[in-house]
């Protein structure tokens, strides 16, 4: 399993950093991190991780204004991330590919990892390209370097994220395969009782919101 993660611009938040990557070790990927500036706590997180081999970083700087003082950064915030999502997919060797942000985690109950998980739904069907999570809100406090606290569910909705064979993608969005290598290729949704995208949105952690129902999870 090899897990994307888009470019990190003005990033400081080491401790989630950590939290990502630890949660992530039972489904046993390595990362594809695009970075364009970062705290230097976080660049520490980073080479720890590098180190122990589960980590690839790829600069991915901004670029120079022309002469006449155009600067070509100003509009390309979303065009940067399609790109570094494209780009990844090149570079992965992995079996099953995965693309999301750095507060996001597939969780699947029990011990089954993600690659068993994923291994087993496209062994059903050899037309099955990509499969969907569907989203659910993730609480997590605190979130400091203590790391001392308790996780839920929040009933947030919000979009998908996709887990894809990368032989078969032509052109990947930031939410799902958008074209596939190969005719007849298409995705499922993953049922919510079988697995699911959790997000650790700052919005999530709050202790003001409402209208929200929390589940511990398991």
């Amino acid at each position: 399993v090899q897990v994307c993660v888009p470019p990190l611009y003005w990033y400081h938040d080491w401790p989630k950093m950590i939290l990502f990557f630890e949660l992530w070790k039972k489904h046993s990927p390595t990362f594809i991190i695009y970075a364009n500036s970062y705290s230097k706590n976080v660049g520490k997180v980073l080479e720890h991780y590098k180190k122990k081999g589960l980590v690839q970083i790829v600069n991915w700087p901004t670029l120079q204004s022309s002469e006449d003082g155009e600067d070509p950064n100003a509009g390309i915030y979303r065009l940067s991330h399609s790109l570094a999502h494209n780009d990844c997919v090149l570079r992965m060797k992995g079996e099953i590919g995965v693309l999301l942000d750095i507060d996001e985690y597939i969780h699947i109950p029990g011990n089954a990892t993600l690659l068993d998980f994923a291994k087993r739904e496209f062994g059903k069907d050899g037309n099955l390209g990509s499969l969907l999570f569907n989203h659910n809100g993730l609480k997590i406090t605190p979130m400091d370097g203590t790391f001392d606290g308790a996780a839920v569910y929040v009933n947030a909705t919000g979009p998908s994220k996709a887990v894809f064979r990368p032989e078969f993608v032509k052109y990947l969005s930031t939410h799902w395969v958008h074209t596939y290598s190969r005719v007849g290729k298409g995705r499922k949704w993953v049922p919510r009782d079988e697995a699911l995208l959790l997000h650790n949105r700052v919005q999530f952690s709050s202790d003001h919101l409402k209208n929200t129902i929390e589940t511990p999870i398991t």
